[in-house]
């Protein structure tokens, strides 16, 4: 680092015999910088026989440096000191700075004059002028800027110093551009906060170094917001047959969520309703049943899960009964038969009715029946006469209907008188319709 040397200049000592007061100064310290100020002191010695007023003032360019008494009154045959400080500020240019000092008697205008040198010293030759630091906190994808301004504070032109930014992972070092002594340049700094940041700390720094050595540095902690965006979509569509649905949530956010969605659909249609997965509860809610998911979802992550509404199921379903009702009565149904006893004084009176349910007519119909030796079968029938077969048990009877129309229904009637009485009744067997000596149907 280039630094200047002064020697250190003779103390000017002035005495002026001829003069009402008389003066000189000490230089204690020509070296300045922003930490430790260059000092000077000035005695003054009234010769006169009055008390006079003595004002200092001084030729130095930079003002501000410097901080004295302004005036003092000294007795005759006395004497008393200006001291001086000069303190240069964080801008000062190493370089030496001339200053001229005055001191003046007020009554009669006579002044003395001493000239001397400030040289200022800086252990670092860039100075930071300004900082401007990104927001302290930040949105993910938010995009944020920085600058630093920096000062040559050398006495000729300066370009062996770099700045460099750093945040995330990230680096971006430039290289200085030569600029004059006093001379200011700014440096810019851009970032996009990646859109996938959690909530978290992330440590923004800016390094000025000079000859490979390190100036200054300057940290800043950005903290991320946490951002909750979940977004939920419900798609329906239908053709009368079957609705389909489609349910998605995403997690837009930058945390983790637990989120509840609902599904409302009519109740009716819950037993021919079917889920991609199942949800965690539902409740009926004024005629609507409401189904609900439970889910945690970790940032970027989606849960979706279909439905259907199968309206296509009850009407297969009817159709298939009353196909399958139709079918039993076409083979095992067609034809019904039913049997019924009424007591008359003497005995039973036995009533067999047959029924053709089917859409054809049936041309001929065999009815089977069977009266037991518990009583006696009365041989005068009404409507037609049957076979009849003995048997060790009783009686076989068998009857032919021929052309049975559709919807035709007729009755076959037979009386019977009890032989023995009967605890509890009298209990017959049932009448049977037979085709190629197989039973279709009994009473």
């Amino acid at each position: 680092m280039e630094r200047l040397g002064i020697p250190l200049a003779a103390v000017i000592l002035f005495i002026s015999s001829a003069s009402a007061f008389s003066a000189s100064i000490d230089s204690q310290n020509q070296q300045a910088s922003p930490d430790s100020p260059a000092l000077f002191s000035v005695e003054v010695l009234n010769n006169g026989s009055e008390t006079e007023t003595y004002q200092l003032s001084h030729t130095l360019s930079k003002s501000g440096w410097v901080y004295y008494d302004t005036s003092k009154q000294i007795r005759p045959g006395e004497s008393k000191t200006f001291n001086i400080s000069v303190n240069p500020g964080e801008s000062a240019v190493q370089q030496s700075y001339n200053m001229d000092l005055f001191v003046q008697e007020l009554r009669t205008g006579e002044q003395e004059k001493f000239s001397t040198v400030v040289n200022v010293d800086r252990q670092k030759l860039i100075n930071v002028k300004n900082i401007e630091y990104p927001p302290e906190t930040v949105d993910p994808g938010e995009e944020i800027s920085a600058s630093i301004t920096v000062q040559n504070l050398a006495s000729t032109i300066l370009n062996d110093y770099t700045v460099q930014f750093e945040l995330e992972n990230r680096t971006e070092s430039r290289n200085g551009v030569a600029f004059a002594p006093g001379a200011l340049k700014t440096y810019s700094f851009e970032h996009q906060i990646p859109q996938s940041s959690r909530p978290q700390n992330k440590t923004f720094s800016v390094t000025v170094t000079q000859d490979g050595d390190q100036v200054t540095e300057f940290t800043r902690t950005l903290s991320v917001n946490q951002v909750r965006n979940v977004t939920t979509i419900d798609n329906r569509s239908g053709n009368g047959i079957r609705t389909t649905g489609l349910l998605e949530i995403r997690n837009n956010g930058n945390s983790k969520v637990t989120v509840s969605e609902n599904v409302t659909l009519p109740g009716y249609v819950d037993p021919i309703l079917f889920f991609g997965e199942e949800p965690s509860y539902s409740a009926s809610q004024r005629g609507e049943r409401v189904y609900t998911w439970n889910k945690t979802l970790q940032p970027g992550e989606k849960f979706s899960t279909s439905y259907s509404i199968e309206y296509w199921i009850p009407f297969i379903l009817t159709i298939i009964i009353v196909l399958g009702i139709a079918l039993i009565r076409e083979i095992t149904g067609s034809i019904s038969i039913t049997k019924e006893k009424e007591k008359t004084e003497d005995g039973y009176k036995i009533s067999i009715q047959i029924e053709n349910r089917s859409s054809e007519a049936k041309e001929a119909v065999q009815i089977e029946d069977f009266v037991p030796n518990v009583v006696s079968l009365i041989k005068d029938f009404e409507v037609a006469e049957p076979e009849m077969k003995n048997t060790t048990e009783g009686v076989e009877l068998s009857w032919s209907l021929e052309d049975l129309k559709p919807g035709e229904t007729r009755i076959i009637t037979y009386k019977v008188t009890d032989k023995v009485e009967v605890e509890d009744g009298l209990d017959l067997p049932s009448a049977e319709i037979v085709e190629d000596g197989k039973t279709v149907s009994k009473s």
